[in-house]
């Protein structure tokens, strides 16, 4: 399983320092060069500033968390879908957004949603997050093949319904937001996640067997509406917490 961060902020970014880990767009995150998740305005950005805006030549399949901006554009779906056709996985909120084009292919989901995408089978979990429609289902991915991802990017702690899919699986990565870098907060807070409450949703997945030694931790969505250097002041802290914080065109190998 192949990880590309294509922009890993939360919010527009106020640090102009482009080409340097400081500079972060909002993004998603492409696996294997053909699967999407998540797509705002910035992805093409970030890869074009980095270099390589020819992988969106092979994403064949898009799935969409929710409709907040950070994480869904109809433009970049569409934009997507121009020369070739694009299965796109959402909530029935998100379709009803995209514009008409025979090359959007539309697949509504809802919560524990089993998909077939590419290699994987995948899932929608619930989570914590709300969108300004209450009646709006927001979604964690997992994606289930020869490696399993948890892609988790809002919601903050874990919704007991997921963690009840979780607790059946082995995760090989789970890629996990800090919006609220250091403030301190509940662990019941309900749209994001703080490093004190990554640390514990760590523990608490190693102690029910979910994650492993092996396992790699990435920590994206990370706060931009201040100009200050947060990536080298952060970067060493997660690390010494068995995790790594991510930056636009971070890539992986599971």
């Amino acid at each position: 399983m192949k990880i590309r961060m294509l922009g890993t902020g939360y919010g527009p970014c106020k640090n102009k320092r482009k080409y340097s880990k400081e500079f972060r767009g909002r993004g998603g995150v492409l696996v294997d060069e053909h699967i999407l998740i998540d797509a705002p305005d910035d992805i093409f950005e970030v890869a074009k500033e980095l270099g390589f805006d020819e992988i969106f030549n092979t994403v064949t399949d898009v799935l969409i968390s929710h409709s907040h901006e950070g994480h869904f554009s109809p433009r970049a779906v569409l934009r997507l879908a121009q020369r070739k056709r694009v299965r796109v996985f959402a909530s029935e909120k998100v379709l009803s957004r995209l514009p008409e084009s025979p090359n959007i292919e539309r697949h509504p989901i809802g919560v524990f949603s089993e998909l077939v995408v590419g290699e994987y089978t995948a899932a929608a979990l619930p989570t914590n997050h709300q969108t300004s429609d209450p009646a709006e289902e927001c979604f964690s991915f997992l994606l289930v093949g020869s490696r399993t991802l948890f892609y988790a990017l809002d919601g903050g702690f874990f919704n007991k319904r997921a963690f009840n899919v979780l607790k059946m699986l082995k995760i090989d990565c789970a890629v996990l937001d800090c919006a609220l870098e250091g403030e301190p907060i509940s662990e019941r807070h309900l749209y994001h996640n703080d490093l004190n409450t990554l640390v514990k949703m760590k523990g608490i997945l190693e102690s029910a067997g979910i994650t492993g030694e092996k396992t790699k931790y990435i920590v994206s969505h990370i706060p931009t509406d201040k100009k200050r250097e947060i990536h080298f002041e952060l970067a060493p802290i997660v690390a010494q917490h068995g995790m790594v914080l991510a930056y636009d065109g971070y890539f992986a190998r599971i």
